[in-house]
């Protein structure tokens, strides 16, 4: 490594990008002869190289004439004008001249002499801040004497912005100037490319400088001089004679904060208050990280006394030796309010399980239906709210979901995971609120569980089976009282869901009366909002007379009334009117039967009708050879 504080060369001068841009503008419009033109920066922004460029761009330049003022201080308008006339003869004034006769005189013979030599004479001044008012005012003089005198004298003036007040300030002067630039400060990206530059210089190795500068020490750099590169320079060569003298191999942060100490101490005690604070915002970015990711691992889990169980009971059928003769149901049933909509396809609701009327008992031994113990499952808590002032059910989970979460399926699924709170209609202040991870489930079909003995043909499903004992046959199967409940989804209305559950003909206004009367709390079909239970009595949907003879498609059968209606919802627009048919297998379970309103005269009609469906619809469609009342429950449409 060479002496770490030489200076390079005159022909080894780093240009910054705001220095090559304003020497290409300058050197083009003196070629061009705009006349006057400005170069404005603070002390150690770049001028004199700026200067020293032009200087050596133009001396080869044999049309131009170049003359040079480093300092122009002058005594008086004589001096400034002999001077500048020198560069083609020296003259001697007399004495007796007063400034505008001489001004008058140096106007004519500067410009017969820039006509005869066919030259054009480039003043380039440094410092101009110093030139005195008169100079200026000569200039201008000039420049008014002909037309052609803009082009013959180009001027440029390297100066601090004092100097551009005093041109302000005279307007005739003022429109004179072509062109002014204006060297600001490096930036970052420089700073690095110039302390790189010095580098290379001091290195015998151009190709290869050393990593001596750190980012966060060349960031000093750049902060404490603000960009200036004579600022930057003398840092630069403190800095590696500090690195010599302490026999260093890096320059980091620490080491150019403690030189520029001595060389800025104001800066670079701006700089301590800088690191100090980002230190301290440090250090409480990482607490409050801290502290939030405690408070989200304790959210994650629920508290103990809050944990939803999901309990899925399991049925053991009954023994098929014995006829069945009257079903028990057990005592223990779920809450409701514990389980979804998905998870009712699996566990059948309460209201359902005592859907047939319990008949007295007799001698005769009745077959015990025993449950399983249930199996306990916990949905995974997303997070959890505390109510507020004015806060909603609904509105609780648009807020944490979105609006597109409002609807049976999610809402249900928050319900299951609340089974402390009693009234979601009505929540207190305080009352605190889980927010599951919602699980989207596609609707599972429950196909008849009693299996055949032989198998029915194929596209031709067989109807489950009666009851063969001697008292059932000829008897029509009893209804349940309930269907079921609904929650409202958004944009539902009270005539779509009985439409729905009833058919497409059912909304009328003794139907309506029907199920306001299961709904007390529902003063008006007009009042129903969004998440409302609605429950839904049994009304046998009105079919023909030739109900048990004709041929029905039957697109899919469920086990509660929840998922039938989910069905619907999706599909009811995307294909022909469909229909909610009840029926019940031999263990007395309820099935919701979804049919195609129309039926047919043979098979092979309605297999045509099913495979006229899409195939996301029709994918457990099969062909049902009619309807048994003494399985399926429905009323017959009179004079049919």
């Amino acid at each position: 490594m060479t002496e770490p504080v030489t200076t390079p060369s005159g022909a080894e001068i780093f240009l910054s990008q705001a220095v090559r841009d304003a020497c290409e503008k300058l050197s083009h419009n003196i070629r061009i002869g705009v006349g006057l033109q400005l170069v404005i920066g603070d002390d150690g922004s770049g001028k004199t190289t700026l200067f020293n460029q032009l200087a050596q761009r133009f001396s080869t330049d044999n049309n131009t004439v170049v003359l040079l003022l480093n300092n122009p201080q002058f005594r008086d308008l004589q001096q400034f004008l002999v001077t500048v006339a020198a560069v083609f003869k020296t003259i001697k004034t007399p004495s007796d001249f007063d400034d505008s006769l001489l001004q008058s005189a140096f106007n004519s013979f500067f410009y017969k002499l820039c006509l005869q030599e066919k030259k054009t004479v480039l003043l380039l001044i440094d410092n101009g801040q110093n030139l005195p008012d008169f100079c200026l005012n000569a200039l201008n003089s000039f420049y008014d004497h002909h037309m052609d005198c803009r082009s013959l004298l180009q001027v440029v003036i390297c100066c601090e912005p004092s100097l551009v007040r005093k041109i302000n300030a005279n307007d005739s002067l003022n429109s004179r100037v072509a062109f002014a630039a204006v060297l600001k400060p490096l930036g970052f990206k420089d700073t690095r490319k110039f302390i790189l530059f010095h580098l290379e210089r001091t290195t015998a190795d151009h190709s290869f400088p050393p990593a001596l500068f750190s980012i966060p020490a060349q960031w000093a750099i750049y902060h404490m001089t603000q960009g200036h590169p004579k600022e930057i320079i003398e840092l630069y060569h403190f800095i590696v004679l500090t690195l010599a003298i302490e026999n260093r191999k890096k320059v980091g942060w620490f080491m150019t904060l403690r030189c520029a100490k001595q060389l800025i101490p104001p800066r670079a005690k701006k700089l301590q208050i800088i690191q100090a604070s980002s230190l301290a915002s440090l250090v409480v970015l990482i607490l409050l990280l801290g502290l939030w990711s405690v408070q989200t691992k304790t959210l994650s889990v629920p508290q103990p006394e809050y944990l939803p169980e999901v309990t899925t009971p399991q049925r053991i059928p009954p023994p098929e030796q014995q006829p069945l003769e009257s079903v028990k149901v057990p005592q223990k049933i779920l809450s409701p309010a514990i389980l979804t909509e998905g998870q009712v396809e699996v566990a059948a609701p309460a209201e359902n399980s005592a859907a047939f009327p319990v008949q007295p008992e007799d001698k005769a031994a009745s077959v015990q239906v025993p449950v399983l113990e249930s199996a306990t499952v916990t949905p995974a808590i997303k997070e959890s709210r505390q109510v507020m002032l004015g806060d909603t059910f609904l509105g609780m989970i648009q807020q944490v979901y979105g609006p597109d979460y409002v609807n049976t399926q999610y809402i249900d699924q928050v319900i299951a995971a609340n089974p402390h709170l009693r009234d979601f209609d009505n929540l207190k202040v305080g009352d605190k609120v889980f927010f599951p991870v919602l699980v989207q489930e596609a609707a599972k079909p429950f196909l008849a569980a009693t299996a055949s003995k032989s198998q029915p043909a194929p596209g031709v499903v067989s109807q489950p089976q009666p009851d063969d004992s001697a008292d059932s046959i000829g008897k029509r199967v009893e209804p349940p009282e309930y269907l079921g409940d609904i929650i409202t989804a958004s944009g539902e209305t009270f005539g779509d869901m009985v439409r729905r559950i009833y058919g497409p003909w059912s909304f009328n206004p003794e139907n309506v009366k029907t199920v306001m009367a299961a709904n007390p709390d529902l003063k008006s079909p007009e009042l129903l909002s969004v998440g409302y239970k609605v429950r839904f009595p049994t009304i046998p949907v009105a079919l023909t007379s030739k109900a048990e003879e004709v041929w029905w498609a039957r697109i899919t059968t469920f086990d509660n009334i929840q998922s039938a209606y989910r069905f619907l919802r999706k599909y009811s627009k995307a294909s022909s009117p469909l229909l909610i048919i009840p029926s019940r297998d031999n263990s007395g379970q309820i099935l919701m039967n979804i049919l195609l309103e129309e039926y047919f005269v043979d098979k092979k009609s309605a297999q045509k009708a099913i495979h006229a469906l899409s195939d996301e619809i029709s994918a457990q469609a099969q062909a049902l050879h009619g309807l048994s009342p003494a399985t399926f429950y429905y009323q017959l449409t009179p004079n049919d």
